[in-house]
């Protein structure tokens, strides 16, 4: 949870759950995107095919999935979306790499993400006394909520007020855009849901986000 928010915050303290007009097949966690597809798609490889583009490479359009017919591609526009939250500021790098990004959902609630860069110092194999490797990791820290209904005395989100649970789509949306703007392998990264709101109080938008990391 933030204890300082350099950013100008904004969010709706009236609808608590997100209303969506196109669905975002990323709010679906693994097992029901997958049936989802296959009542859609076919043959049934067409959707493990999908599948690895959102989340494996986290694409944000059914245009960049190169390998789908472009007929599938425009049935699947024409029903769902992949839309992810928008970037509206981005910190300049703190002396220890780490920067905070500035997200606006449709609703234009705003959000934090910190992209956090760690190097890690591993001892080398047997036979190399002393010796240390160098592994650089990545944690990004994300929001789950637009606003925080606790009202922790050390945290500025509290003061916001509710606000509202984020949908799997804008929790996975934070990850993807952050890995997208790093450049960073997906085995080198960590996820906490250390940002604005209390993760707990959105426990299975949560849960499905970790199932699609």
């Amino acid at each position: 949870m933030f204890n300082e928010l350099p950013f100008n915050i904004q969010h709706s303290t009236v609808n608590i759950e997100h209303s969506v007009l196109t669905s975002n097949l990323y709010d679906l966690a693994p097992l029901a995107l997958d049936a989802t597809l296959r009542e859609i798609v076919k043959p049934p490889f067409r959707a493990k095919q999908i599948e690895e583009w959102m989340h494996v490479r986290g694409v944000e359009s059914f245009e960049a999935m190169m390998n789908i017919p472009k007929d599938i591609r425009a049935q699947l526009a024409a029903q769902f979306t992949l839309e992810f939250p928008r970037i509206v500021e981005v910190t300049p790098p703190a002396p220890d790499g780490s920067r905070k990004y500035l997200f606006t959902l449709p609703d234009n609630n705003r959000i934090e993400s910190v992209y956090m860069p760690v190097e890690e110092r591993n001892p080398r194999p047997s036979g190399e006394p002393g010796r240390m490797s160098s592994t650089a990791r990545t944690s990004v820290c994300l929001s789950s909520q637009a606003g925080c209904a606790v009202g922790c005395t050390f945290c500025v989100t509290g003061f916001f007020g509710a606000g509202r649970n984020l949908t799997p789509s804008e929790m996975v949306g934070q990850f993807f855009t952050i890995v997208h703007q790093h450049q960073v392998p997906l085995e080198l990264m960590n996820v906490v849901f250390m940002g604005m709101g209390e993760p707990l109080l959105n426990f299975e938008n949560v849960i499905a986000t970790l199932e699609i990391l």
